[in-house]
């Protein structure tokens, strides 16, 4: 039990840090967008690589690992989607609830905290879950949520479009990129290495401490209240026109302008953090946002807008 104390007090004392440094304003709250930004696009992306290189493939795609946490991931899924749908809740707002439900905070939080509890061989089954999550947990609840928007759509063409933008994520690419230069036993340049190790050490003290700036900036925002309808209507149109263009859609759900489903831009559950792909799917559908809900994640990861 000890043990397990000092081993997990460093983390939350990360998260501690964040939160302190957000509130005393030693961080300004403009900030936070780009250490989030900072550990999905190149932190996280380089500690995942690293360990597709030096897990073994069918660690990484566990048959067993995914097929028990996908089964629990369909059962949360429908089950939250069961208790909640009703008249007053639509299918898009329950399948957003689902996909809070079901997808855990694993990019920020889970892989540096299991591998520091577990040692090395938990980043493999970790790995699996966050490839479950993304792939198909993420996918299915985008799916369920566009075709209950009214729009005409058929669920299989939803969840198309939900794999097709699910591939634009960083992470799982970092994932195979580093699998296959394991599998064909190819070196990387040592400059190269060098460069991809000091952005994973940093990945796990930044995703924490960036956590803990977000629960503050997630505070004031809760206390300061949701922003107008109208404002929530003119980001939520800005964003439709800059996907339809192609352009990568990031969103800062503590201002509201979409549901907090951010599968792995995760500060909150990052989704997250979250992501980018979510974002893209419902900003291409051009629909008004829903009232702000914070789910059971405690929201993802903060990020602006792409400019």
């Amino acid at each position: 039990m000890q043990s397990i104390l000092f081993t997990t007090l460093p983390f939350f004392a990360l998260v501690l840090c964040g939160y302190l440094a957000a509130h005393r304003r030693i961080v300004p709250e403009s900030a936070i967008g780009g250490l989030n930004a900072f550990v999905l696009f190149f932190a996280l992306p380089c500690l995942l690589f690293r360990f597709g290189m030096s897990t073994p493939v069918l660690e990484l795609l566990n048959p067993s690992v995914l097929a028990v946490y996908l089964t629990a991931a369909a059962l949360v899924v429908f089950f939250t989607i069961a208790m909640t749908l009703s008249r007053r809740v639509g299918m898009k707002d329950a399948a957003f609830g689902a996909l809070v439900a079901a997808f855990p905070n694993t990019g920020f939080m889970g892989v540096p905290l299991l591998v520091a509890l577990l040692g090395p061989q938990a980043a493999g089954p970790v790995i699996c879950t966050i490839l479950a999550d993304m792939m198909i947990t993420s996918s299915a609840c985008l799916a369920l949520a566009q075709t209950g928007q009214r729009s005409g759509q058929s669920p299989l063409k939803a969840l198309l479009q939900s794999l097709k933008a699910a591939v634009s994520n960083p992470l799982p690419w970092s994932i195979a990129a580093g699998a296959t230069l394991g599998v064909l036993q190819l070196e990387v340049p040592s400059p190269v290495l060098s460069v991809v190790n000091m952005l994973a050490n940093a990945a796990s003290p930044v995703a924490l401490f960036t956590i803990g700036a977000v629960l503050w900036r997630s505070g004031q925002a809760q206390a300061a209240g949701a922003a107008p309808a109208q404002d929530h209507r003119e980001r939520a149109m800005a964003m439709a026109k800059r996907a339809a263009r192609g352009e990568s859609v990031l969103v800062d759900p503590d201002a509201s302008t979409m549901p907090s489903v951010w599968p792995l831009s995760d500060v909150g559950g990052a989704a997250p953090p979250h992501q980018i792909h979510s974002a893209a799917c419902w900003a291409r559908q051009g629909a008004e946002s829903p009232k702000h809900k914070r789910g059971a994640m405690g929201g993802p990861a903060s990020m602006p807008a792409a400019s």
